[in-house]
């Protein structure tokens, strides 16, 4: 998975996340990714504020 990708697959978790638990105060994604030789992740978190 690319960085794009990437990013796409942690911001969904987020979206998941709020859909099952819909009175968060925050939600957390986190998505693993591979480009050429380069491992990486992707944190994205959301808050109710």
């Amino acid at each position: 998975m690319d960085n794009e990708e990437t990013h796409r697959g942690a911001a969904n978790r987020v979206n998941n996340a709020k859909r099952a638990q819909q009175d968060g105060d925050y939600y957390v994604g986190i998505e693993a990714g591979l480009d050429g030789g380069c491992t990486f992740a992707w944190m994205v978190i959301e808050s109710q504020g």
